[in-house]
C-alpha cells in the first residue's frame, strides 16, 4: 500500500485537519541512514509532522524545515518537505540506542532528545523566511509541535505522531495527524473533539490494525463530525541532491584544499547528510575544479 497524506475541513467549517501514512517513506529514510530504533522513532514522527505541515505550502519551490537542536544523546534531527510531499531529514546521530523497554513498548525518546529547541522554517521564496522557535517540552515531538502552534503561529492544536518499530529498527506502521480549531469554534466543537482525542488509542496501533487514515479520522479523531477531504498526496523520501549540484560546494573549498585532496588521495568525497548519498571527484574532475578557479581570478 502506497503512503497517503490528507487535509480536510469538518462541514461546520470549526476543525481543520491533516493526517498522513507515512510507513514506506519512513522505511526509506531509516534504511538510508541505517538508524537504530530510537533514531528512526525520533527521524519517523518528525517527517510525519513535516509531509503534513508541508502541504499547507503555495509551491514547489516553497520549503518547510522542522529542526530540532538537543542536548540529548540523540543530538537532534532535520527534516524539509515540500508541498508535493517529498522530502529529506536525517538525525545527528543515528547510531545511538537507548533500553529497549523504553524504545519498543512505552515508545518514548523524550529523555534521549533531551533538552533543546524547535525551529520552524517557511522558505517561500520572499526576501526572508518566516522562522519561528520554542524551547523543546518534552522531546516527544508532537507535544512540542502543539505547543509551537499555539505559542508561535496562535493556533490551537492537537498532533498526534505514532511509530512502531521492531526490534531490528524496521518499521511495521507510521503516521499521526494534526487537527486545528478554526477561529470562532463552539464550545461544543472543542469539548467533542478533546473527548474524541482523549480517548483514542495511539495512531499506529490503529494503523497496526489495518486502519486507514480516513477510518481513524470518521470513528476516533473526528467522530461525531462531518468532513471532507480537500487535498491528498502521496509522500515520498526524495533528495534533491546531485553530483553536479555538490560540485558547487566542493569548489568552496578552494585551489589549496583541492590540491592538497589531489596530492594525498587522488580523489575528493562529498557526503549529503539527508539521504547518505556519496559523490566521488576523481583527479581529473578536481583538476578541472582547480582550472576553474584559476580562470576566475
Amino acid at each position: 500500500m502506497n503512503d497517503r497524506a490528507i487535509r480536510g475541513i469538518t462541514s461546520n467549517k470549526q476543525i481543520r485537519f491533516f493526517a498522513v501514512n507515512s510507513t514506506n517513506t519512513c522505511k526509506k529514510a531509516s534504511e538510508s541512514h541505517f538508524l537504530s530504533v530510537t533514531s528512526t522513532i525520533f527521524l519517523g514522527r518528525m517527517i510525519s509532522a513535516a509531509i503534513m505541515m508541508g502541504m499547507d505550502l503555495k509551491d514547489y519551490n516553497s520549503s518547510l524545515t522542522v529542526k530540532i537542536k538537543s542536548e540529548g544523546p540523540l543530538g537532534g534531527a532535520t527534516v524539509v518537505s515540500r508541498n508535493n510531499g517529498e522530502i529529506k531529514g536525517y538525525v545527528d546521530n543515528p547510531e545511538f540506542e537507548q533500553s529497549a523497554e523504553s524504545s519498543l513498548y512505552g515508545l518514548k525518546i523524550g529523555s534521549a532528545v533531551g533538552s533543546g529547541l524547535l525551529t520552524i522554517i517557511k522558505d517561500l521564496n520572499l526576501e526572508q523566511p518566516f522562522s519561528g522557535q520554542i524551547e523543546l517540552q518534552t522531546g516527544e515531538i508532537g507535544d512540542d509541535l502543539a505547543y509551537y502552534y499555539m505559542k508561535s503561529e496562535q493556533i490551537p492544536s492537537a498532533v498526534g505522531l505514532g511509530i512502531l518499530v521492531n526490534p531490528d529498527a524496521s518499521i511495521r506502521t507510521s503516521g499521526g495527524f494534526i487537527v486545528q480549531l478554526l477561529p470562532f469554534a463552539s464550545e461544543e466543537t472543542i469539548t467533542q473533539l478533546e473527548e474524541n482525542i482523549n480517548k483514542m488509542p495511539n495512531v499506529s496501533d490503529l494503523m497496526d490494525m489495518g486502519k486507514t487514515i480516513e477510518q481513524i479520522l470518521s470513528d476516533f479523531i473526528l467522530k461525531g463530525f462531518e468532513f471532507k477531504i480537500t487535498d491528498e498526496l502521496e509522500p515520498s523520501f526524495k533528495c534533491d541532491c546531485s553530483k553536479d549540484k555538490f560540485r558547487n560546494g566542493v569548489k568552496l573549498l578552494g585551489i589549496e584544499d583541492l590540491q592538497d585532496a589531489i596530492d594525498k588521495e587522488g580523489y575528493l568525497q562529498a557526503h549529503c547528510h539527508f539521504c547518505n548519498s556519496k559523490y566521488t571527484y576523481n583527479r581529473e574532475e578536481l583538476e578541472d575544479m582547480i582550472q576553474e578557479l584559476n580562470k576566475e581570478k
